[in-house]
């Protein structure tokens, strides 16, 4: 994955989440 200077990155399934809340991240059902 290619992390951009942008806020937020864009996963694999389309979803945009937060640079800072990467390391904690847990996708919502």
């Amino acid at each position: 994955m290619v992390l951009h200077k942008d806020p937020c990155v864009e996963l694999n399934d389309g979803h945009k989440m937060p640079v800072l809340g990467f390391g904690t991240y847990a996708p919502e059902k």
